[in-house]
């Protein structure tokens, strides 16, 4: 009888048991475990579902379709004595790192001098900054390359130095388009207190839709750089140049081709309101290239003191300051600067020797030291305009040289205005026989 009774009591607890915990005799498996395949009691390589933890639904822990792929990271933060520069409160060990990151409206700070070897090419939408805080980057650029190239998106840069220099240092010739600086398709850089020095290459380089306004600051080619295709501003295609400001020195070894400013292609445009310019070999404009009528580069000089040449001219060779040829295509208004051309330097000062070239001026101050002062000397003919140097206004002296160059065209040369200077009385009857009546012949 107590054996039955104890069967039975037995039987009731068991009921009671599976009641409450749910186990019986078919188990699952405990949550706890299911990251531990072998504690599921299947079989291994067994597909069985695994439980979910919030909802107890069976889901498969391995298809793709249920994994979250994260963005990845941006580039690692440095602590401040191990960085070059900041944005906000991050330090980043190279500057190609926070270009990376930059957003609209972000600054860039430079936090110490250093020297890199990037190449750096940027594209971050929208307008940002570059701070230096007085600060110089030496660009030691170990392959034939520029700097900083920017597209698609305006910089505004203050207060930076650098120093653009390339391991070749003038043996490839200064590859054209090499430069601290360039600009392209739709970009555009502000420049206010900055400070480049070209040891190699370009200052600045300006390609095709790219635009550079300089508000201040010194752009020189350094008397190290001796590649002859180096240029202190190249403007290219549809590129525009603005300059308000600064002082530009392009003063080096005799005998170069370099240029102030040289321009390739067409459709350039220039505003030059103001600056001091040096040079001591010429060119402060010139133009290569190719522009038809409908395709002109379009300059506008209004301010500025450019000082060409050297005490000692018998070492140089010279080139003109503003040399007009290689296939023409130039529009240039002058109503305004102070232009010399020290004594004894046998530089032309305008030479319009080719095709749709048409040069006003209304007003300014030149002083030409030996040579010709206005040279037009292409003809137009059925397909393309001649040159043409037309003066309303402004002062003319000559130290030495002429007025008027034996070269030029019937017409190529228009006087309506301005006041000429010259000692020489056959040249001051050349002007008077061209002049209007407002001219003034001294």
């Amino acid at each position: 009888m107590k054996k039955l009774l104890c069967l039975a009591l037995a039987a009731v607890l068991c009921i009671f048991c599976v009641a409450c915990t749910g186990k019986g005799g078919d188990e699952t498996t405990p949550i706890s475990t299911q990251a531990t395949p072998q504690s599921t009691g299947e079989p291994e390589g067994s597909s069985a579902p695994a439980a979910d933890a919030t909802s107890g639904d069976a889901t498969s822990a391995t298809d793709p379709a249920d994994v979250t792929t994260e963005a990845p990271a941006g580039p690692a933060t440095v602590p401040e004595a191990d960085a070059v520069c900041s944005i906000g409160s991050d330090f980043y060990g190279t500057l190609a790192d926070a270009f990376t990151v930059v957003k609209a409206g972000e600054t860039i700070n430079i936090t110490k001098d250093f020297t890199t070897n990037e190449h750096l090419y940027t594209t971050s939408e929208g307008q940002w900054s570059i701070n230096g805080n007085g600060h110089k980057i030496t660009a030691q650029i170990d392959t034939i390359e520029g700097f900083i190239q920017v597209e698609y998106c305006t910089i505004d840069v203050v207060n930076l130095k650098i120093d653009y220099k390339e391991e070749l240092m003038g043996v490839s010739n200064g590859q054209l388009g090499c430069a601290a600086f360039s600009v392209g398709a739709e970009g555009t850089v502000n420049l206010t207190d900055v400070d480049i020095v070209a040891y190699w290459g370009d200052g600045l380089n300006i390609d095709s839709e790219g635009t550079i306004v300089i508000n201040s600051g010194s752009y020189a080619i350094s008397l190290d750089n001796a590649a002859p295709q180096s240029n202190l501003i190249c403007l290219n295609g549809t590129g525009k140049l603005i300059v308000k400001d600064g002082t530009f020195s392009r003063n080096g070894v005799t005998g170069t081709k370099r240029a102030l400013i040289r321009c390739n292609g067409a459709g350039q445009t220039l505003t030059i309101e103001g600056g001091v310019w040096e040079s001591s070999c010429g060119r402060i404009l010139y133009n290569n290239g190719s522009a038809s009528a409908d395709a002109l580069r379009n300059f506008t000089i209004s301010g500025g003191t450019f000082t060409l040449g050297v005490a000692d001219p018998s070492s140089y060779t010279y080139d003109p300051a503003f040399q007009f040829g290689t296939g023409g295509g130039v529009n240039l208004t002058i109503s305004g600067g102070t232009f010399e051309i020290k004594a004894g330097c046998p530089m032309t000062f305008f030479n319009c020797s080719s095709k749709n070239t048409n040069v006003v001026i209304t007003d300014g101050t030149f002083v030409n030291g030996s040579s010709d002062l206005l040279l037009s000397s292409y003809a137009a003919t059925a397909e393309d305009a001649g040159s043409v140097i037309t003066v309303k206004g402004g002062t003319f002296t000559n130290t030495s040289g002429h007025m008027l160059s034996a070269s030029n065209i019937a017409g190529g040369v228009v006087i309506e205005g301005g006041t000429f200077n010259t000692a020489n009385a056959d040249d001051a009857a050349a002007v008077k026989a061209i002049a209007g009546t407002g001219a003034v012949i001294k």
